[in-house]
């Protein structure tokens, strides 16, 4: 790695003339008034009554069966809407309950007790949070750099139980764009995993956006006249456990670097297409919609069709679908290869509309006058006015099925494939739907969505569909008996266009891709840690052995510290547990349609991979209790074969799930038990927590209950309960605090067992969490002021019970943490691991435990950039007087030894100390204490950008990407009579426009001296400052000069001639 000095030249009147001339040939058209296509269509709430395979034509909109007789008009009274509107989170059946009950428990933790989540509460964190890190005291940033967290996998699974077969497994994949000319390039997107790249056809993959804003994908589209500018639309918009975006990401260098666009206007929503004019690059268009999740209780920007002109630097509404009952999602959107002013796009339970003036005005192509919902639309690139489409259309029970529709005619008149007497995206198709069109002939079209396996339909065994002759027939190519299978739930699909034969897919399981145009298909999840981890488990005396349940690949392990990971079980996976006693024994939860709920399991053979090995225990469990989705276990820590279950009510079983018995009434407000614990030390006390914000407590093995949800506790989720001893409690919770205003907060801790409790959270403070959901909390074990918390902005950690709060995620991705474990094993090792949601398990090993007076020192929030003014700060005092402990030396840094403080009184100068080596002209004698993250020297007399003050020696901090590099001197000032002032010259040179390089000067680890490294601090030549040391004589100094860089660009400070003097 090399320093790199930034020098402008004088190009800038020739760039400003080319951008003059882009400009003038690209005129950005005129601002259109957004159009409600609601005012001219209602959707209908009539379903379909007919059998199963229902088919439905356009002209008279009649209803055909699957022989294609007409059938009857009938509605029932059948409100789909109200249906959608209010579903039940914890008692939900069949296919799509299971996806119902995932996305209304994802919705219900943040919103409760409310139906919305605050619109702007997630883009409010995330700046709280970028201040925070800004905002960084040395001592800390040095305990950050040197914490880095270790990514654990899986990426993938190997041998998911898939049917019949064992397949390779990743998380959900939601957008894929294949380089237009070089098909070995291609961009996946996965459900809060964040954007991934390929440069070999997808044997290795690696991510780019872990450190933005949202890792939630809805749609990734490439500028076609520069695939090197890719735009991502954030926000998964197909329901289950989907995430909201926070807008746009751009990229411009093949995503090395992004920007974040449109935060103000799509906070909230999700996005289904993005699509780039071919010969204005300029005009950009996207389909907003919700996230499903939100779709009922929406508090989002306005969903629709939006323009910019501007490359996406802002952004106007074309259309949007609201009614009476809300907006509708815009689930489509196409542009034709030959005609970039037209546009098509599909509203949810509107229709398809059509655009020929650059989406100025849109009239209605194809509707439905029976019950639908989300629409899919694909274009012909060859022939554009060859356009499908896959409806997902209601049945009377609420269920559905998905129906395509075609036309010939640039969507002029449609009419339905028949031949597809099947639904080819199952009974999810509002979560599941994918339709492409062969890059150079119009009759070669793919589709799929959920898997439809044999026994389901009598016949037909697939999971992706194909016709050769534009729909008169199809084949299933993709069984699930065949060598060639793939993961169910479809949502993305994206041919090569420079290679029509290569076609890539994304699903539940990852990415797929196929070499023969989908005849036959190929895992390629290598590299890709995306996996949505609900809960982690450790063993008891094994580090290497990690355990844990995901959203629709169940379960899996590994024995060798993430090499290599097995897949346990089938389906969706929720909490799980090693019995701490005998290790044999592994404990885990399934979703069960069948059952309506939550299913407690046990594998006695330290968890084997076969299904049949994680039998069912329900022996006792009153089915009729109200579950949430994800149900929580428990394993007690003092009793051995003891574990607990909860509903509504707690269950205990002593031997292992055998048998159950309810040890409680309803603890909870109406909803069910999301939180259990049990005293380590001390079974007789338990403590619960619920959906709906209720803290129980028993402190005799459950014969009698407490509620200890006293004020200033909220009324939210409650998300972890942890018991340290009988008096210190800690409880976490979900949600957002301004749902809640009377009662804010996200951790309470109680000092008394449970009769009190205090909010540690400083919710909004610098120093506190951000009003974001806080979903796991993890205790040292050998130090109860040191606690983790896993939200939905990565790990905060608190070294003092709560007092401060600082960011926790080096190294680690901005992604929602679901659950967090911490365990001390036999030999003394402790490490804390964090499961994601979407980006697999992270662990990360932990040394002792810092003294307390070892704590974040805050800086005074700053704003945007300040100049370098070298006066005295406000010192923050610590939180605690304990001495600071000397920060651990990162493995590859180099340092000299820390030298003797010392004092050398100036002659006739009111004994003013001598600074040795204050020029740094007798170089690396160990005056200094040189301390280098990336191991570089920092007194140095060559190959410097600059002259040295004086002499020819200097000290350069900075200079290189993710640095963190410091240069410290103590002295003794008890013998100054007089004024004391230190002084020294310095310099900034810097490549960023203001981004997050800082420079310190520090006394005593105190900040007395702070500024952005950045251009507009940039100095050409040496500055003077000084520094008022008036409050430290009499006592001991250590003067501290840091640097912290970023890993986009580089800035250097150059330091020279420090001394003490009586005067500024």
């Amino acid at each position: 790695m090399k320093r790199n000095i930034l020098i402008l030249s004088g190009l800038m009147m020739g760039i400003t003339a080319v951008i003059t001339l882009i400009f003038l040939n690209n005129r950005p058209p005129a601002a259109i008034q957004p159009q409600n296509l609601a005012l001219a269509a209602q959707p209908s709430d009539t379903p379909v009554d007919n059998e199963d395979w229902a088919a439905i034509s356009r002209g008279e909109q009649q209803l055909l069966d699957s022989s294609g007789n007409p059938i009857p008009m009938n509605n029932p009274g059948f409100d789909w809407q109200y249906h959608e509107r209010n579903r039940n989170p914890l008692r939900v059946a069949g296919l799509k309950g299971a996806r119902a009950g995932r996305e209304e428990m994802m919705h219900f933790m943040r919103s409760y007790p409310a139906d919305t989540i605050p619109l702007t509460a997630r883009l409010d964190a995330y700046n709280l949070y970028e201040a925070q890190l800004a905002q960084l005291s040395p001592q800390q940033s040095r305990t950050f750099a040197a914490n880095v967290w270790q990514q654990l996998g899986p990426d993938p699974i190997t041998g998911e139980q898939m049917g019949e077969l064992a397949i390779d497994a990743s998380g959900r994949v939601t957008a894929v764009a294949v380089h237009p000319t070089n098909p070995n390039i291609v961009y996946i997107g996965a459900a809060q995993g964040g954007i991934w790249k390929t440069t070999d056809g997808g044997n290795s993959f690696v991510p780019l956006t872990d450190a933005q804003a949202s890792l939630a994908v809805g749609t990734i589209a490439l500028d076609p006249s520069n695939p090197n500018t890719i735009y991502v639309g954030t926000g998964e918009p197909h329901g289950s456990d989907s995430y909201y975006g926070l807008g746009i990401l751009k990229s411009t260098n093949g995503g090395q670097s992004w920007q974040l666009l449109g935060s103000n206007t799509f906070v909230g929503l999700a996005f289904a297409n993005i699509v780039v004019n071919p010969s204005n690059p300029n005009l950009v268009y996207a389909a907003a919609g919700f996230t499903k999740t939100d779709e009922n209780h929406p508090q989002t920007g306005t969903p629709g069709i939006y323009r910019s002109t501007n490359g996406g630097q802002s952004w106007e509404l074309l259309a949007s679908a609201c009614g009476t009952n809300g907006c509708a999602s815009s689930s489509a959107l196409v542009m034709p290869s030959n005609n970039p002013n037209t546009l098509y796009a599909a509203f949810d339970g509107y229709g398809i509309y059509k655009s020929t003036d650059g989406g100025a005005n849109w009239n209605q192509s194809f509707g439905l006058s029976v019950a639908h919902d989300r629409i899919e639309v694909a274009i012909s690139p060859s022939n554009p006015a060859v356009l499908y489409a896959g409806f997902e259309v209601y049945r009377q029970d609420g269920s559905s099925f998905g129906a395509v529709f075609k036309s010939n005619n640039s969507g002029q008149s449609w009419s339905q494939l028949n031949s597809l007497q099947y639904s080819y995206c199952g009974e999810q198709c509002g979560y599941d739907n994918i339709l492409a069109v062969h890059p150079t002939n119009p009759n070669i079209v793919l589709a799929g969505g959920q898997a439809v396996y044999s026994g389901n339909v009598p016949g037909i065994d697939g999971v992706v569909f194909r016709t050769d002759d534009g729909g008169n027939s199809w084949s299933f190519n993709s069984g699930i008996n065949e060598a060639t299978t793939v993961h169910p739930d479809l949502h993305a699909i994206a041919f090569a266009p420079s290679n029509p034969n290569i076609v890539w897919i994304g699903n539940d399981g990852g990415a797929y891709k196929s070499s023969d145009g989908g005849h036959t298909w190929q895992v390629r999840n290598n590299d890709l840690a995306t996996l949505q981890f609900q809960s982690v488990a450790l063993h008891p005396t094994d580090p290497n052995v990690f355990f844990g349940g995901m959203q629709d690949n169940s379960k899996t392990k590994t024995t060798n510290s993430g090499q290599s990971w097995v897949g346990l079980d089938a389906g969706d996976g929720g909490f799980t547990a090693i019995d701490p006693f005998d290790p044999r024994y592994w404990y885990g939860t399934r979703f069960s349609s069948r059952g309506q709920y939550m299913q407690f399991q046990r594998n006695d053979q330290s968890g084997t991979p076969n299904a049949d090995d994680w039998p069912v225990l329900a022996n006792g469990i009153d089915v009729n209790d109200r579950v949430l989705f994800y149900a929580p276990l428990l394993t007690d820590p003092n009793t051995a074969g003891r574990v607990y279950w909860g509903t509504h009510r707690l269950y205990r079983s002593n031997n292992r799930g055998d048998n159950w018995t309810a040890i409680s009434p309803d603890l909870t407000k109406g909803y069910a038990i999301s939180a259990i614990n049990v005293l380590k030390g001390n079974s007789n006390y338990i403590m619960t927590g619920s959906a709906d914000g209720l803290v129980a407590l028993t402190k005799n093995g459950g014969s009698n209950w407490f509620d200890i949800t006293s004020a200033p506790l909220p009324n939210r989720w409650v998300a972890d309960v942890v018991m340290v001893n009988e008096q210190l409690f800690y409880v976490a919770f979900s949600g957002f605090a301004a749902n809640t205003p009377g009662t804010l907060g996200h951790v309470f801790r109680s000092n008394d067992g449970g009769n009190s409790w205090v909010d540690i959270s400083h919710t909004g403070q610098n120093n506190g969490l951000p009003d974001i959901p806080v979903l796991a909390l993890a205790v040292d074990p050998d130090d109860a002021n040191v606690v983790y918390a896993g939200t939905d902005f990565g790990v905060y950690q608190t070294t003092n019970g709560g007092q401060n709060w600082v960011p926790f995620n080096q190294n680690l991705p901005l992604v929602a943490i679901f659950d967090l474990a911490i365990h001390k094993y036999p030999n003394g090792a402790k490490q804390l691991v964090a499961a994601t949601h979407g980006r697999s398990l992270w662990k990360l090993p932990l040394g002792s435990t810092q003294p307390p007076g070892d704590q974040a020192v805050y800086l005074p929030y700053i704003g945007k950039r300040a100049p370098f003014d070298p006066q005295p700060q406000p010192t923050a005092v610590p939180t605690s007087s304990a001495p600071t402990a000397t920060p651990t030396q990162p493995p590859n840094a180099t340092a000299t030894p820390q030298p003797t403080p010392t004092f050398t009184p100036t002659p006739g100068s009111n004994n003013l100390p001598e600074v040795p080596n204050g020029d740094f002209e007798q170089g690396q004698n160990g005056d200094w204490f040189e301390d280098s993250l990336n191991g570089e020297p920092l007194i140095v007399n060559n190959g410097l950008p600059i002259n040295a003050h004086s002499g020819s020696w200097v000290a350069w901090l900075g200079g290189l990407d993710d640095e963190i590099s410091s240069l410290s001197q103590s002295f003794f000032l008890t013998d100054v009579t007089g004024p004391l002032y230190l002084k020294f010259y310095y310099q900034i040179r810097s490549d960023d426009e203001c981004g997050f390089d800082f420079v310190y000067v520090l006394l005593d680890g105190n900040t007395v001296l702070q500024s952005d490294l950045c251009s507009s601090e940039e100095t050409n030549s040496w500055q003077a400052a000084s520094v008022d040391l008036a409050d430290f004589v009499g006592s001991s100094v250590t003067v501290e000069f840091l640097v912290t860089t970023d890993s986009s660009v580089s800035s250097s400070f150059f330091i020279d001639d420090v001394a003490f003097a009586a005067s500024p």
